[in-house]
């Protein structure tokens, strides 16, 4: 089921539709008056879906619904605007931001609460909000505007928090800190050992790869692999350290160099032995349904990661609520590519060749 947010005329809406015909499966009505910009959240392992709305008191209300047939299931008040929801086996994570807090509110599957954590007033400085949130081995990391917090999501003990840098986990106990003064880049373990630090942008690996405590084949920084149990020098991709981008998929990482426009290229992770040069260009990548999958200036490709080959492309369209983040212009929802466009039009495409 594709989940959609409307907002038709000062009100909001959620739309549950099928994700293989497009045809609309259930509705819930959110509210009207829009005192702030409503949002939802797909959670958990798709199941369900958090949406929230705000109420002429400043109050949110959280709604967790069924995303198969869209009833509530849980409906909790909140007293700040939610900037993300988490939702587990354990239960749900809201985080917010308050006179520059970063205050995350953990409760349980009923949406009772369990416990309430906040750093200090003024961590986040007085900007447009973008940011992500993940979660592994046991913690779970907050990146919003520049701040960082780190805690523990059994807990809520707050273990780190940075005004300066981007914290992000990745799998296998390893923490991401991306300097947001001079765009250093450190990777540590959950005991703040450094493993490796330098000039360019960390490697990225796919939050749903294997086991979050299994370790990826390969970590980096810049054109600099790495091990990940060591952070020792291990080989090097040619080119400039800030400009290089390689994104570990399995055993291969895929290479990358959107500043150049560079063919997208592919090695082996743990070796650095070229393994093929795709004709996709470079582009932001991910990976869905064993297909890695790349946005660039003009659409989204999917390639196949065995050959480099192009298995299809969509033509590039604006996005609903453009960010400063690339890939805001499609979602992959099971095996269905979903666009779509400021007039409203949304499309789903098949994610097969």
């Amino acid at each position: 089921t594709v989940v959609v947010l409307a907002t038709p005329e000062g009100a909001a809406v959620a739309l549950g539709v099928d994700g293989e015909t497009g045809a609309e499966v259930w509705r819930h009505d959110l509210g009207a008056g829009l005192e702030a910009e409503p949002g939802c959240s797909v959670v958990d392992d798709g199941s369900t879906v958090g949406c929230w709305i705000g109420a002429d008191d400043g109050t949110f209300t959280l709604s967790m619904l069924d995303t198969e047939t869209g009833e509530v299931e849980q409906t909790v008040v909140l007293a700040a605007e939610p900037t993300y929801v988490l939702s587990d086996r354990a239960g749900t994570v809201v985080v917010s931001v308050v006179d520059g807090a970063i205050v995350a509110d953990a409760f349980d599957p009923d949406l009772a609460p369990v416990w309430s954590t906040s750093t200090e007033a003024g961590l986040v400085p007085p900007t447009d909000s973008y940011g992500v949130m993940t979660a592994a081995t046991g913690r779970v990391a907050v990146f919003v505007s520049g701040a960082s917090a780190l805690f523990d999501r059994t807990s809520g003990e707050l273990l780190t928090t940075s005004s300066t840098s981007a914290l992000l986990l990745l799998p296998g106990g390893l923490v991401r800190d991306v300097s947001m003064v001079d765009g250093t880049t450190t990777l540590t373990d959950l005991t703040g050992r450094v493993l490796a630090s330098g000039v360019g942008g960390a490697w990225n690996v796919p939050g749903r790869l294997g086991p979050l405590d299994e370790r990826p084949a390969a970590v980096g920084i810049g054109t600099q692999a790495l091990d990940p149990e060591t952070g020792e020098p291990t080989w090097a991709l040619n080119g400039d350290p800030a400009q290089v981008q390689a994104t570990v998929i399995g055993e291969i990482a895929v290479v990358t160099n959107p500043t150049t426009g560079a063919p997208l290229s592919a090695v082996e992770a743990t070796t650095g032995t070229p393994l093929w040069t795709s004709t996709a260009t470079s582009g932001t990548v991910q990976e869905h349904d064993g297909v890695v999958v790349v946005e660039d200036e003009k659409g989204v490709v999917g390639v196949d990661p065995s050959d480099g080959a192009v298995l299809w492309s969509v033509a590039h369209t604006p996005a609903l609520y453009p960010t400063s983040f690339p890939g805001a212009e499609y979602q992959v929802v099971g095996s269905t590519l979903v666009t779509s466009t400021t007039a409203g039009d949304i499309t789903g495409y098949t994610f097969a060749p």
